[in-house]
């Protein structure tokens, strides 16, 4: 009776994680990363892992008070009239027209809600794998690879490459304003965060196949990183 019994405890005790682990996730996850608590709380096997999941959690937070803080500025009356009849907002009016101190704000605002996207997206990819490899006792590790745990850098150097990326994109490459010339630049994003995710993962899977890996000439294995736990 024991077995059937301990059997359905470790079934029922996943089924919360998992359930958890989404629902923070869904639950304005998008904004403050929720989702980080329960995998420090649930689902990280060790004390490397549950490093990492404060880490990004608190880069949620840091990201948020950039995106609410840039868009109370740039709300505030201090931007410069564009000189046109709707007043709307573009690339253009942004480089020439505004102050210094409005670029920066303005530009450190969008840094901020870019870094939230790429990472609540990203974080939603990877959180099956996250749960299953939890569900075994493994080490956490980035894009269901087997070498690149997420207590290393692999994870933080993706979304630094997604998020500067996006920002050249809005900043540099795409002409927009905010007055209905919104949807190319939202495409391109869009194409921003696909390719970059799955360069990055193509790039750890296949990395230690090739002579020269785009990672570098040595993986991370999960002996490498902290296994000990409390």
């Amino acid at each position: 009776e024991e077995g059937p019994k301990g059997v359905a405890l470790c079934a029922a005790g996943q089924g919360v994680r998992w359930t958890t682990t989404w629902l923070a996730w869904l639950a304005f996850g998008f904004l403050v990363g929720w989702h980080w608590l329960v995998i420090f709380l649930l689902v990280a096997q060790t004390r490397a892992d549950r490093k990492a999941a404060l880490l990004h959690f608190t880069s949620y937070l840091l990201a948020l008070f950039l995106t609410a803080g840039g868009g109370a500025y740039v709300r505030s009356g201090n931007a410069v009239s564009c000189g046109n009849v709707v007043g709307d907002m573009g690339r253009d009016c942004l480089w020439d027209l505004q102050g210094t101190a409005y670029q920066v704000v303005y530009t450190l605002h969008y840094i901020g809600l870019a870094w939230l996207a790429l990472s609540w997206v990203y974080d939603g990819v990877q959180l099956p794998g996250w749960l299953m490899q939890s569900q075994k006792g493994e080490l956490l590790r980035v894009c269901y690879s087997s070498h690149h745990p997420l207590a290393a850098r692999w994870y933080s150097i993706v979304l630094c490459v997604g998020l500067l990326l996006l920002t050249l994109t809005w900043t540099v490459f795409v002409d927009w304003t905010t007055n209905g010339g919104l949807a190319v630049l939202a495409a391109a994003l869009i194409v921003d965060i696909v390719a970059v995710g799955l360069l990055s993962c193509g790039c750890f899977h296949f990395a230690r196949k090739l002579k020269h890996p785009c990672v570098g000439s040595s993986d991370v294995s999960p002996s490498s990183v902290s296994t000990s736990t409390p």
